[in-house]
């Protein structure tokens, strides 16, 4: 796999995620920092992912990946899961997959986009598949809010779920 990856990729930067049996269906990744998102201190380049994924395509159909048995399908057969959106499709249906940003979210597998949180929902991660309501003593005023923030001094918030807060009655 590594081979087939080519530019540079060593067998030890090939990690198998899981094995499956049926007709043995291997999903793993290359542990590059091109391949690692920002947030982890790489470069999430989705250039570099359709690289891989057409150099592992050509190397299945002109039969030089050598993985012990017979290869019979392309290389990413994946769908991007919820809390992701398809970034491209590549050929042979491949998807580059790309994880929401904060304050958005994707609840779907193979969303075309992410959602942005609503007023009173925040997402503090990448990633989510939903967003946090704001609990009460918080707020979030504007949309795609990546954290609820706390009432301002001289303000108060009952409500869960509110875009901003009440002025306080006087001497409280």
């Amino acid at each position: 796999i590594a081979t087939a990856v080519g530019n540079g990729a060593t067998a030890d930067e090939v990690m198998i995620k899981s094995l499956r049996s049926g007709s043995v269906v291997v999903d793993f990744y290359v542990a590059t920092p091109a391949m690692f998102p920002v947030a982890l201190g790489g470069g999430w380049d989705v250039a570099e992912v359709e690289r891989q994924i057409a150099s592992i395509d050509a190397a299945i159909a002109g039969a030089t990946l050598s993985v012990g048995a017979t290869v019979l399908s392309s290389a990413v057969e994946s769908s991007c899961p919820a809390g992701t959106f398809v970034a491209k499709t590549v050929a042979g249906g491949s998807m580059v997959c790309q994880l929401c940003p904060t304050g958005h979210y994707s609840g779907t597998v193979n969303s075309a986009s992410c959602t942005a949180c609503a007023v009173g929902y925040a997402a503090g991660s990448r990633g989510m598949t939903a967003c946090n309501i704001c609990v009460a003593g918080t707020y979030a005023a504007l949309e795609a809010t990546s954290v609820c923030a706390k009432c301002l001094a001289g303000t108060y918030q009952p409500a869960a779920g509110a875009g901003g807060g009440f002025p306080c009655a006087d001497f409280f």
